[in-house]
């Protein structure tokens, strides 16, 4: 992940970079937890 984040800040917008990169890395295991807590409730 290291080495494909700093071309993109390199080249301008790194902050927008960044936060795209965090969302999709941070959406599967939403929606993962997200299962997780239903299966649970469901019981």
């Amino acid at each position: 992940m290291v080495i494909c984040t700093v071309p993109m800040t390199a080249l301008g917008g790194g902050r927008i970079a960044l936060q795209a990169m965090a969302v999709s890395t941070g959406l599967p295991f939403t929606l993962v937890l997200l299962a997780a807590c239903y299966v649970i409730i469901r019981g």
